[in-house]
């Protein structure tokens, strides 16, 4: 690494001149030295945070506090940890934990008090949620009041007419009443799907095994719409922890959404691709059908919104939910004419698992 250039400064002119800033700065900063156990540098942002939080400045406190990422960086398995969250009293901080630096001998913290800004986050939170709600109990009204009203119009005239209308004029009418019946039972099972993962149970997932056994579920259907099924996936993104159920009910949804959109494409594809993002898996799903509109795109997570011609406009917005539920991700690129890309971020067993870092690996 070169050491920058300041012209017309000394070295113990810039030694000052760096711990000025860092004094300065409004982040708490702390350097510990792992091998002789001690604290050797604490800006006064640091200090003040502890001393609000009540807790003790010393070594000991921080190691015990930081100890699972402090073995995850030691081991090489990370540079750096993604910001967490901790809290002493009625406060809450952030944390990021970058090294190990000097042959694995000192590790840098970033803290911040990040109280009020959680507090605003859950408060912006619970107003999007009683949106949310708002829009979604309008849109069951309507997805059920429609069909209700058609059926209560068709009894009205079966009634009436019931003993003038021929056989085939009767089964017409009460084809459309079952017609709608179905609607509805298709909205309640969507919505029924919302509750069916409210407690998401996390084990360790095989991607490779998950997508072998999915796609062979997969290939009659595949066959038959003369689709390509492409997997790529990479040794270090093969492990995640997620809800199996729930990964399958995604999965499903976002195929079946795929299959749709290559419907008469010539040389229909699907690539699914896993990558390792560090202490993520990015899992992107990608076809080359038909695409979305720009337009629609900016609707497509909104409750029973669709394109569809029996589609509940629920399956999107659920996948999203049952992902955040596991600390998941998930956003969709398109381009009309071009394809559909879905990308998935799930957390990467491999890193945040220590244990998995020797697991052996079944081809």
């Amino acid at each position: 690494m070169t050491t920058p250039s300041y012209p017309g400064l000394h070295d113990v002119e810039r030694a000052v001149l760096f711990a000025e800033v860092l004094d300065a700065i409004a982040t708490g900063i702390i350097i510990l030295d792992l091998e002789h156990e001690e604290v050797i540098f604490r800006n006064p942002h640091a200090s003040t945070i502890l001393e609000q939080a009540g807790a003790d400045h010393g070594f000991g406190t921080l190691q015990a506090l930081l100890a699972t990422e402090i073995d995850l960086l030691r081991q090489g398995q990370t540079a750096q940890s993604f910001r967490k969250k901790v809290r002493f009293g009625n406060r809450l901080f952030g944390y990021t934990l970058y090294g190990p630096m000097a042959a694995n001998r000192f590790v840098a913290v970033f803290l911040q008090d990040i109280t009020d800004q959680d507090r605003l986050a859950a408060m912006d939170e619970a107003t999007e949620m009683m949106h949310n709600i708002g829009f979604l109990f309008s849109g069951i009204r309507h997805e059920i009041g429609n069909p209700i009203n058609s059926m209560k119009m068709a009894l009205t005239v079966l009634r009436k007419n019931v003993h003038r209308f021929p056989p085939q004029e009767v089964a017409r009418y009460f084809d459309r009443i079952f017609e709608q019946v179905s609607r509805m039972e298709n909205l309640l099972t969507s919505l029924k799907t919302f509750n069916l993962f409210e407690k998401p149970r996390l084990t360790l997932v095989d991607l490779l095994a998950f997508f072998r056994e999915f796609i062979g579920l997969l290939a009659e259907d595949v066959r038959k719409k003369h689709i390509t099924l492409d997997l790529d996936l990479a040794e270090e993104a093969r492990w995640v922890n997620v809800d199996v159920r729930a990964l399958q009910h995604v999965v499903m949804n976002i195929f079946a959404n795929a299959m749709e959109a290559l419907s008469d494409r010539p040389d229909a594809r699907v690539t699914v691709r896993c990558q390792s993002g560090g202490e993520v898996v990015v899992l992107t799903i990608s076809d080359n059908g038909c695409g979305i509109s720009k337009d629609v795109q900016q609707d497509i997570f909104k409750p029973f919104f669709t394109t569809k011609q029996n589609g509940t406009g629920l399956g999107l917005m659920l996948s999203r939910k049952l992902l955040a539920q596991m600390n998941c991700s998930l956003e969709i690129s398109s381009k009309e004419g071009a394809g559909t890309t879905v990308t998935m971020l799930l957390p990467n067993a491999t890193v945040n698992e220590p244990t998995m870092a020797g697991c052996p690996i079944d081809h």
